[in-house]
């Protein structure tokens, strides 16, 4: 029970940290979702969950525990082992021949000028499998920008959790952003002669330290925030394996590969997504 008590206290640290304003009124983030018209499929919610017979990836020491029982409860790991609870309550994913690791980090992202292509950019990440973002180049005048926030934590808007840096200004010209840049800088990166291993961690571990979460985040371990990749492959063989997304899990709720497949970019910001070219450079942090 102790263990289960700090992890939440760990979340509600983090939602205060970064979310200093998140009274404003729910209006906006209604508004907010009707500007893209069709609604983004939510996941499915699961108060407790358990991954079974997967393989999971220790990015720490770069192996992987075979064969595990990964029980989430709350979004929050609760154990990891050879037994799982029972019941009809508990909602079950078959990890079997797959492999589980913690989420990504993009820790450069500037953030979107209007809403709408706010949620296009959120939604897109989330499907790469990139579960905590670094805001920088926040505008100026975007009370949306904290409701999108709230919409975020409350679990009624998909994205990524946010972080976010105001004080760096963001380049001129046009929106730089693709949202598949960050597979392309680790594949870049290990292409450098890093390890697996070091690419991994440059990508988890490392920005969740550097952010502050080095306990809460990050890592697949007990009292860790449950912010999950299920891939089909094993990312320490092979880092390209990090685009054979299975499933994500993020925030209590459950993105299999339908729901993968149906956050799909629409209409005009989605186009602006789809054109943008990746930003150039290499980042091990």
């Amino acid at each position: 029970m102790g263990r289960y008590w700090r992890c939440w206290a760990a979340f509600f640290s983090f939602v205060m940290k970064h979310s200093l304003v998140l009274v404003l009124a729910t209006g906006l983030v209604l508004l907010a979702a009707r500007a893209t018209g069709q609604p983004v499929p939510l996941g499915r919610a699961a108060s407790l969950l358990v991954i079974t017979h997967v393989n999971v990836v220790d990015v720490v020491e770069g192996e992987v525990l075979p064969d595990r029982m990964v029980v989430v409860r709350d979004g929050c790991i609760e154990s990891i082992g050879t037994h799982a609870p029972g019941g009809g309550a508990v909602l079950r994913l078959d990890g079997s021949g797959k492999y589980l690791m913690p989420g990504l980090w993009d820790t450069h992202v500037q953030a979107p000028p209007i809403a709408a292509l706010e949620q296009e950019l959120l939604a897109q990440l989330v499907k790469r499998g990139i579960t905590s973002i670094r805001y920088y180049g926040v505008p100026a005048g975007r009370p949306a920008l904290l409701a999108t926030m709230r919409a975020l934590e409350a679990g009624t808007q998909v994205g990524p959790r946010v972080v976010w840096a105001s004080d760096e200004p963001g380049p001129a010209g046009p929106y730089p952003f693709h949202p598949g840049r960050l597979l392309d800088e680790l594949t870049a990166l290990a292409a450098t002669g890093r390890t697996p291993t070091q690419v991994l961690q440059a990508a988890t571990v490392d920005p969740a330290a550097a952010a502050g979460y080095r306990y809460t985040l990050g890592q697949v371990a007990p009292d860790f925030r449950a912010d999950l990749l299920l891939l089909d492959a094993n990312p320490l063989d092979d880092i390209r394996s990090l685009r054979q997304v299975r499933a994500v899990v993020l925030r209590g709720r459950v993105f299999d590969r339908a729901a993968l497949e149906a956050l799909k970019a629409r209409g005009p910001a989605a186009a602006v997504l789809v054109k943008a070219k990746p930003a150039p450079g290499i980042r091990t942090r």
